[in-house]
């Protein structure tokens, strides 16, 4: 009890840090996770890029950017819909801005042209943006329906139930599945482009 207090006044005072912190973590740990236990890799061949990468878009983005979206954009977007008034129709709208906008026309897109560039040092920027979208295209229905299963009732919850400081936190917890889901699904690929090219020709 001692250490929920101290992590939610932490959170509470220092919201944007208590965000970024909790979300760099996840994507280190969830990734390793995927790649220890799942890919059964060790010593030199654990894929220390790809980690960094998911640390470094964890903190940036899942805790900064959502922090900022989550408290700041998706509030203005709904600032005619009375809080205390319509407390469920809110959480309601926030659900579905997060669940049918920010994620699939923002997150996704970004997470994939981010994790080309950042793994794949041997495609340029163009190229990298480029394949990064192509796999968001291919992707978008699966990715949707999984992130759905997961976040709606999640999120509903989340915007429901808690304050402002809360939200990043308790969505980067949830989010812990996710980045395992993400990194089985779809961490290999970037690293593995040039040589699935070669294998084609």
């Amino acid at each position: 009890m001692r250490l929920y207090k101290t992590a939610h006044d932490f959170a509470q005072r220092y919201p944007i840090s208590a965000a970024a912190i909790a979300a760099g973590l996840k994507g280190v740990s969830a990734d390793q996770c995927v790649q220890r236990f799942v890919e059964k890799r060790s010593g030199p061949s654990i894929d220390w890029r790809r980690t960094v990468f998911f640390a470094n878009f964890g903190w940036l983005y899942v805790g900064v950017g959502q922090y900022a979206i989550f408290n700041g954009a998706f509030p203005l977007a709904l600032r005619s819909v009375d809080f205390a008034a319509g407390r469920l129709r809110r959480a309601a709208a926030m659900t579905f801005l997060d669940s049918c906008v920010h994620l699939p026309f923002v997150y996704l897109p970004l997470f994939y042209c981010s994790r080309e560039a950042f793994t794949n040092e041997a495609s340029a920027w163009k190229e990298s943006i480029k394949k990064g979208v192509n796999t968001w295209r291919t992707n978008l229905l699966h990715d949707c329906t999984l992130q759905a299963a997961i976040f709606v009732p999640i999120q509903g919850f989340n915007f429901y139930f808690n304050p402002a400081h809360l939200r990043v936190p308790f969505i980067v917890a949830a989010g812990y599945i996710w980045m395992i889901v993400l990194s089985v699904c779809r961490g290999e690929e970037g690293l593995n482009s040039l040589e699935n090219e070669a294998d084609e020709i």
